[in-house]
């Protein structure tokens, strides 16, 4: 005799097991959203402090292998100034011992930062984050300097040469005279975190702060 099978024995869910699995997908969803958007935000940051950084590890070796008379400058420029024709501020390294054969003498930051062969490639941050002043006071300098022998100096600190000042602009760099080194300070206004990197004048660079809410 030929069997049947009962509507009972069909395999599905029932509407309570969906609600069930719904709400679990929901509290899931609700615990996991706010810690990806905390790790993209300090990502983000993270990601901007290891692309300065590498900046200016790239200008330090540059002096270095380049042997420089003058040095090379680590300099943050403002947007649509010379060195920098975009409406981003920007950051590169420039090369100042004079790569055309000159008089071999120091020439202004004007002058180099309009000629391409002194400069090295330009740079921006993420979208988002921006230079800042750092929590012990308002910037003094636009830039810094790094010797032959890949030591650094803050320019105009030390009358003369070998770390004379450079031209006027936008400060974007602080010099902390107390301890002796130069900070970077980066910042993202939405979230209000804050990283720094300080190059101490033996020329060794280092992230002072990971990231901290100001």
């Amino acid at each position: 005799m030929k069997l049947s099978r009962s509507r009972g024995s069909e395999s599905g869910f029932s509407l309570t097991e969906l609600i069930i699995v719904v709400g679990i997908i929901g509290i899931l969803i609700a615990v996991a959203v706010p810690a990806i958007g905390s790790y993209i935000r300090t990502y983000k940051i993270r990601g901007a402090i290891q692309e300065v950084s590498t900046a200016l590890a790239d200008a330090r070796a540059k002096a270095i292998s380049k042997t420089t008379n003058f040095g090379v400058i680590f300099i943050i420029l403002d947007a649509n100034s010379p060195g920098n024709t975009t409406g981003q501020v920007a950051y590169l390294w420039v090369l100042e011992d004079d790569v055309n054969g000159g008089a071999g003498v120091r020439q202004t930051t004007t002058a180099l930062l309009n000629n391409p062969a002194q400069l090295g490639p330009i740079h921006y941050l993420p979208l988002g984050i921006n230079f800042s002043n750092p929590q012990a006071g308002g910037n003094n300098n636009r830039g810094l300097r790094f010797s032959r022998l890949g030591a650094m100096c803050n320019p105009g600190s030390t009358p003369g040469e070998p770390c004379p000042a450079l031209d006027a602009g936008t400060n974007y760099l602080y010099w902390d005279a107390a301890n002796q080194r130069a900070l970077v300070t980066i910042t993202q206004p939405q979230t209000t975190l804050k990283a720094q990197i300080s190059v101490l004048p033996g020329g060794r660079i280092q992230v002072t702060r990971s990231w901290t809410v100001s």
